[in-house]
């Protein structure tokens, strides 16, 4: 109950305070595990092809032909 009322708060008065926030914790926790956190950079398309490939989601088949879909952009 309580979570959801401020929840609602911070959804409705005040969205950047839920960010900051998380931006706090996340760089709490890296200090204590030394260890950065997920990288928020935009991944290029290729890459991210190749780690569908690699994961087995596309056959080679596909990725070869995205590959080539990318190529021709």
């Amino acid at each position: 109950m309580v979570w959801g009322i401020w929840w609602s708060y911070v959804v409705f008065c005040d969205p950047d305070r839920h960010f900051e926030t998380h931006e706090h914790w996340e760089s709490q926790l890296e200090n204590i595990t030394g260890e950065p956190g997920p990288s928020v950079t935009p991944a290029f398309p290729l890459d991210i092809l190749k780690a569908r490939y690699a994961k087995g989601e596309i056959t080679k088949e596909d990725f070869e032909q995205m590959r080539e879909n990318l190529s021709a952009e």
